[in-house]
């Protein structure tokens, strides 16, 4: 006589494959997205930085870069993107690095917080990346020209991710008119 063996009971079934397609459904454990930052990569003489994307407004050929007379060796001047006016920081001289001819690669990067915007002079633009916020060293930051913080930290392959708001707020930054 052949036994007959109950089969398995629908609704154990059912939960089960509902618990197999949202495990299936669910994206796989990553940072959370304030842990994450969509960095430009740019080169400043032989160095890398990241400028955080969200910061970002354009980027730029550097063309039409027009000096002015008097300002501080960190302003390279100004350049007019679409009828606005935009200082250019030389980010080179703020950082206090080696100086350098402009290059047929160098870029202006346009960055801005909520009330400010200036042009930066890199040499090149390089890519887009993602950079974890904990693979940041704040150890390793450097100061600005000025003794202002610039960097947020640097990164195990050392690139050093610009805190473009302390940037924006630096006040080496403002030119004052003293003839007067």
């Amino acid at each position: 006589m052949i036994e007959t063996i109950p089969g398995p009971d629908p609704s154990a079934v059912e939960r089960i494959l509902q618990e197999r397609a949202n495990a299936l459904a669910t994206p796989p454990k990553a940072e959370s997205a304030g842990d994450a930052l969509s960095v430009v990569v740019v080169a400043v003489g032989p160095e890398r930085y990241g400028i955080e994307i969200t910061r970002i407004r354009e980027v730029q050929p550097l063309s039409g870069l027009v000096g002015v007379p008097g300002a501080p060796s960190t302003w390279a001047g100004l350049v007019n993107l679409r009828g606005s006016l935009y200082p250019v920081l030389n980010l080179r001289v703020h950082l206090g690095l080696e100086p350098g001819p402009i290059g047929s690669d160098a870029r202006v990067v346009v960055v801005s917080d909520e009330r400010n915007a200036i042009a930066l002079l890199v040499d090149a633009v390089h890519e887009v990346s993602e950079v974890s916020s904990t693979q940041l060293d704040t150890s390793m930051t450097r100061q600005g020209r000025e003794g202002g913080g610039v960097i947020r930290g640097v990164t195990r392959d050392f690139l050093s991710v610009l805190d473009v708001a302390s940037l924006l707020a630096d006040p080496s930054l403002v030119v004052r008119d003293e003839s007067g």
